[in-house]
């Protein structure tokens, strides 16, 4: 188990790093690329990078979540993420990703946007780009369009740089890391908290929320009933964390 002594004032926490902070070359992790496939997701633009090599991407996740200085249960929470995910691949496509238009899909087929190192779909991807910087996106539709809700119009995450790709995801875990710490929380519920958000955010404003009312023990042991499908949250996080020698 990784120490949860913390030795980080509340200032320390609260450190984000700038995506001009780190540049990630458009080449990293594409070296001796195998390709397994000769067509591409369906719906998947042309200009949408390929996928690279298992593990490629992992290095450069350990660097930039080391740089967010919130310590080792943080850096161990995100790689082992970012391997659940997608292997820590580069610009890796969702098992059943489908982004064609609806007339173009199989009948009852859902829009399936994850993509990246992280699976990020198009509306969580959309909140990580600034309202006022998404129109002049190659990717960008307004809303309305193909089931975006969000005012400022959506983006996909295939339109993004190998930094970016990382560093905006990790910067992301690092805000929910430090607000959950911020609150009382220890190391293991920041960790919790990173992988609630990834599963849904409204399941982890709705655990935050009952945290800041209760505490966060309480708050855990209550986490499967902020899942509207009934999944076992608290088993399935708690085994990520095991694995990735958090708890």
């Amino acid at each position: 188990m990784l120490s949860l002594k913390n030795c980080m004032s509340l200032k320390k926490l609260a450190l984000m790093t700038p995506v001009a902070a780190f540049v990630i070359s458009a080449s990293s992790g594409y070296s001796n690329i195998v390709q397994a496939q000769t067509t591409r997701a369906p719906g998947l633009p042309a200009y949408a990078r390929t996928p690279s090599p298992r593990k490629a991407a992992l290095p450069d996740v350990e660097r930039v979540a080391r740089s967010q200085n919130l310590g080792e249960i943080f850096v161990a929470t995100v790689k082992h993420l970012s391997i659940t995910e997608s292997g820590s691949r580069y610009a890796l496509p969702a098992f059943k990703f489908d982004a064609r238009p609806p007339q173009q899909r199989p009948t009852g087929k859902p829009l399936i946007t994850a993509w990246g190192v992280f699976q990020f779909n198009r509306d969580a991807w959309s909140s990580l780009i600034p309202p006022q910087a998404r129109r002049s996106r190659q990717s960008w539709i307004p809303r309305g369009t193909a089931g975006c809700g969000k005012a400022a119009g959506c983006i996909f995450p295939w339109d993004s740089t190998p930094s970016e790709e990382i560093i905006l995801p990790i910067q992301k875990y690092a805000q929910i890391f430090s607000e959950v710490r911020s609150l009382g929380g220890n190391e293991i519920d920041a960790a919790r908290g990173i992988r609630l958000y990834h599963i849904g955010s409204g399941i982890y404003k709705n655990w935050l929320r009952f945290a800041r009312q209760r505490n966060f023990n309480v708050a855990w042991r209550n986490v499967n009933t902020f899942d509207r499908r009934g999944r076992n949250l608290r088993g399935r996080i708690d085994k990520h964390l095991r694995n990735a020698g958090v708890i």
